[in-house]
């Protein structure tokens, strides 16, 4: 009778190895498989939105370039960049309106019997930030009156004059001081600035 050869106790303690090794892999595997997945999608997202961010800083450079290119253009045709936010401002700065109005009318002193009124600034109604208007009449000589509408028209902050009327003028016994031929000028218009301050914008918005 046959005797069976007893079993090597190596062999045995290296099959129970591999098979421990082989369950480790597929733990490993059902643990970390889905945090695998969650990485990858993460990567994809992340690259996706480094290729936005790239297209973007392409998109502002070339913007860059153009808005360079327009600058040199109308510095070409005398455009001053550097007063740029005179003729401009961020906000309506009232008394600054005021103080140039007064400049102006330094500069024509020949003018008569002038009144105006700085109205209340308003967004425009364009979307071409906010006005703040101007009405005034002063009498004067045609020449006297058309130097004023110069004037407003080129001031450091340029007035868009909307309406202009002339009306001959009728002196009166204690007006010997306004030349014959002299007309009254009845004008409306308006300067801009960026956007409302903060108080105007609380009060307009109430």
């Amino acid at each position: 009778m046959a005797t069976k050869a007893p079993a090597n106790p190596n062999q045995s303690a290296g099959l129970i190895a591999f098979l421990l090794i082989i369950v480790g892999f597929l733990a490993a595997y059902y643990i970390l498989a889905p945090q695998l997945t969650t990485a990858r999608t993460e990567q994809a997202a992340a690259k996706a939105k480094l290729d936005g961010l790239n297209a973007d800083i392409k998109t502002l450079e070339t913007a860059k370039q153009d808005m360079g290119k327009a600058m040199d253009e109308l510095t070409a045709k005398g455009v001053d960049f550097t007063t740029l936010r005179n003729n401009y401002p961020i906000t309506e700065s009232i008394p600054d309106v005021y103080l140039q109005v007064e400049d102006l009318l330094r500069l024509n002193p020949s003018l008569k019997k002038v009144d105006y009124q700085i109205g209340q600034p308003t967004p425009d109604a364009e979307g071409k930030g906010v006005r703040i208007p101007i009405t005034m009449t002063a009498t004067g000589t045609y020449g006297d009156l058309k130097n004023l509408l110069v004037g407003l028209e080129t001031n450091i902050r340029p007035f868009v004059l909307s309406q202009v009327g002339f009306a001959a003028y009728s002196p009166a016994q204690d007006d010997k001081d306004i030349p014959s031929g002299s007309y009254v000028a009845s004008i409306t218009g308006y300067t801009l600035s960026e956007k409302l301050s903060a108080s105007y914008a609380t009060s307009t918005s109430k």
